[in-house]
């Protein structure tokens, strides 16, 4: 605009920049030399004149808001106006301005922009989220400047937007996003804050209501996005649908493939096992379980005779993929060397073609048949043994493996070296290299590893797993050590799976109807988070608030001991001899 007065001086005029179709034109009012008078001056697309008018005008610069913050601001500082109708064009808008100073006169300018109201409008009636969802600006005041597209989806234009822009939620029928606003507004949000609310309307039905709040200077917007709960629900039902029946095809698969696989070779391995009692160095005394991999026999070393776990490979998975994930669980698992992780002694193939892995044979149960023997642990007691079994993970985490079947059944617990509650993580026969290359990924694609009620969200919808795959396990395992409950259950694998991902679980508080210790609840609880950038860093971050929980302390070394030495005979006979001395059987793959 042309300079506004300084020293005193009155406003000098203004110069306008208006585009048009094909071309713009300028408004040229000057004050001092014609009052009362704009002249017009026409443009084409190459800024050329091609007409030029005058008229009277009642146009006055200074008494336009726009102009009036600008002055009324520092310099340098930008005003932006209340929603107004524009002078010139009729059209409904808002004007931000700031001015400065000309060093050499002294003189202050002013410059505007105006922001068309229906490119708000525009912007918000092209965000559908769901086929039934509105999207509205709303001031401060509760009048709309972002209409929401029509019922046909159309959007509002030309003089229909101009009767309806700027009018209030109420006499635009828009009750919904009004009645939401209001009630966010009524509930003391501030102007930087968003969020989410529930309701009910007589025109969406129920819904649920999203806010983004935006700052223009003094005035201050809000975004609202009203979702019908149908819409919501139509959503969630489809992709419940969908996974249900992904997952109910994967386990009648793997059921059916499991009973050929039982019946056809139970015999054959029975009968090569027979044939090789004498696996290299071991001798094979009885079986002690049966996985997915393969079974697991008893056994001596022929010159130590130090008591062995053997593990077989089944003979009908013999191939490349079956040898180099059975080779690969072996040489990861033989890199892991922390007192809580389970030691493997050798490898090898017979001449028979068996492949067999031997570990050392542990006396004791698992974390599963304590619970069951004793029920809920203290939080003392749960916090000592989560410690052991993060320290185990955090040593597979630092070399780039991550577990990806941490559950209870695969945690042995027992008395060792003199002191009793000692864990071992058992079977990493799901370990996954994440520094790995795609292609030596060997643990089954377009099948889910691990087993239901314990394995991550992201694991069950087929995403990229991390460290926090293994800390999603761990708060799995707390919660059912401090409740005898796991956190997620169902009729059966694939409604627990449904759980995993759709639900949140109840906190241990109000499961057990008592109080628990905040911090360690709560840590428990952000383990179990959906999003893994939510749950505890790293598992060396988790174990050090573990630490820090209050009730630590509270079940000490001794006390452990005493707790072995008046129930381990009991708890081992109330067993089978093969429950007793034993490991856990392979993961469920589904």
């Amino acid at each position: 605009g042309l300079p506004a007065g300084g020293d005193g001086e009155e406003v000098r005029g203004e110069v306008l920049v208006l585009q048009r179709e094909g071309g713009w034109m300028n408004r040229v009012v000057d004050e001092v030399e014609s009052p009362g008078r704009a002249r017009w001056v026409d443009r084409d697309a190459q800024g050329r004149a091609v007409g030029e008018r005058e008229e009277d005008s009642e146009y006055r610069t200074a008494t336009r808001p726009w102009f009036q913050g600008a002055m009324g601001a520092a310099a340098g500082e930008h005003f932006w106006t209340a929603p107004y109708t524009f002078f010139t064009t009729r059209d409904p808008g808002i004007t931000v301005s700031t001015s400065f100073l000309e060093p050499q006169t002294g003189r202050r300018w002013v410059v505007a922009l105006d922001v068309m109201l229906q490119d708000i409008s525009h912007f918000t009636a092209g965000l559908r989220p769901t086929q039934n969802a509105q999207v509205v600006v709303l001031t401060n005041t509760g009048r709309v400047v972002g209409l929401p597209a029509g019922g046909d989806g159309e959007e509002v234009r030309g003089e229909a937007l101009r009767r309806r822009v700027l009018q209030s939620w109420e006499e635009l029928g828009l009750t919904a996003a009004g009645a939401a606003w209001q009630r966010w507004r009524d509930e003391g949000a501030s102007s930087t804050q968003g969020g989410v609310i529930q309701g009910a309307d007589a025109q969406v039905g129920a819904f649920r209501a999203g806010f983004r709040p935006f700052s223009l200077g003094e005035q201050t917007l809000a975004m609202v996005t009203v979702i019908p709960r149908e819409d919501l629900t139509g959503a969630i039902d489809r992709q419940r649908n969908l996974t249900i029946g992904l997952s109910l095809l994967a386990l009648i698969v793997a059921f059916l493939v499991g009973l050929r696989t039982t019946r056809q070779y139970e015999e054959r391995i029975q009968q090569l096992v027979k044939e090789a009692r004498d696996l290299g160095q071991y001798q094979l005394e009885e079986r002690i379980g049966e996985g997915g991999m393969g079974a697991i026999y008893r056994a001596k070393h022929e010159l130590l005779q130090r008591p062995t776990a053997v593990k077989l490979i089944h003979p009908e998975l013999h191939g490349e993929e079956a040898i180099a994930r059975f080779e690969r669980e072996v040489k990861m698992t033989c890199q892991l060397t922390h007192p809580n992780t389970i030691t493997i002694f050798d490898y090898g193939k017979t001449d028979e073609g068996i492949f067999y892995y031997a570990m050392e044979l542990l006396r004791g149960v698992n974390l599963q048949e304590l619970v069951d023997y004793c029920g809920p642990l203290g939080e003392g007691r749960v916090i000592e043994l989560l410690l052991q079994i993060c320290g185990a993970l955090e040593e597979a985490h630092s070399v780039g493996l991550v577990h990806r079947d941490v559950k209870p059944g695969n945690i042995m617990i027992g008395r060792r070296g003199g002191k009793g509650d000692h864990i071992t993580v058992l079977d990493f026969g799901l370990v996954k290299d994440i520094h790995a290359p795609a292609e030596v990924q060997l643990t089954g694609q377009g099948s889910l590893q691990g087993s239901p009620g314990f394995m991550a969200p992201e694991v069950i919808l087929g995403q990229r797993e991390t460290h926090a795959v293994d800390l999603f396990a761990v708060g799995c395992v707390g919660y059912f050590l401090l409740t005898g409950t796991p956190p997620f259950q169902g009729e059966n694998a694939v409604k627990v799976m449904l759980a995993q991902i759709s639900q949140s679980p109840e906190t241990p508080s109000v499961l057990m109807g008592r109080s628990f210790s905040p911090d360690l609840e709560g840590l428990l609880m952000s383990c179990l988070e959906k999003a893994p950038r939510q749950r505890p860093a790293s598992m060396r971050a988790l174990m050090q608030r573990l630490r820090a929980c209050r009730a630590r302390g509270t079940w000490t070394e001794d006390e452990a001991l005493a707790w072995w030495e008046a129930h381990e005979g009991e708890l081992l006979r109330g067993e089978s001899k093969e429950q007793a001395e034993k490991l856990t059987m392979e993961p469920t793959v589904v």
